[in-house]
């Protein structure tokens, strides 16, 4: 049972959530970094706008109360998606540049220079390791606790990226240094 400090405590951070909101709103309205002019008021909503707009409006509309109902996979998913769109958002200047890049992240852009498919195992592998490291794990790991399961896959995944970029970062420097070996007069045998 909670106590009447408690309880007061509880309903006045519930209501602060809710206050916070218009403030919150006019301080997104009032930031320069909201407007392609950097002026107030002045010129198109900037995706800075846009993101926080969407953030304010889908906390409006009840979002969090749809998400609880989800199955925990699919909450994840909606997670992953929303800070990728969020970031596309952010990265972009206007809603147009984030349209144009949306479409070159999922390759509906042709190439500017016709190039085939670079990845070696490497990448391939780092990919597949950061989708199995991003992946709700704790199911599969019941016996363990939060704390020891979080270290396990921690120290795995560092390891794992320290290993990959190494190798990759030593191939960078090794590959010039075998190619101008290769190239220069004294490893062909000429004076």
């Amino acid at each position: 049972m909670l106590s009447r400090r408690w309880a007061v405590f509880l309903v006045g951070v519930g209501v602060w959530t809710w206050v916070i909101w218009p403030r919150f709103a006019l301080a997104i309205w009032n930031d320069p970094r909201a407007w392609s002019s950097r002026t107030v008021g002045e010129g198109a909503p900037s995706a800075f706008f846009w993101v926080h707009a969407l953030l304010i409006g889908a906390e409006g509309a009840g979002l969090e109360a749809i998400l609880r109902r989800l199955p925990p996979t699919l909450r994840h998913v909606y997670m992953v998606l929303a800070v990728m769109l969020g970031w596309l958002l952010l990265r972009s200047a206007t809603l147009g540049d984030a349209r144009i890049f949306a479409r070159a992240l999922i390759g509906a852009n042709g190439p500017v220079v016709p190039t085939g498919l670079t990845f070696g195992y490497d990448v391939w592998l780092t990919l597949a390791a950061g989708a199995i490291g991003c992946a709700p794990l704790s199911p599969m790991v019941r016996r363990w606790t939060v704390a020891i399961d979080a270290l396990i896959v921690s120290a795995l995944m560092a390891s794992l990226a320290s290993l990959l970029f190494t190798w990759r970062g030593v191939r960078m420097v090794v590959n010039p240094v075998i190619r101008f070996w290769r190239g220069s007069p004294d490893a062909a045998g000429r004076p």
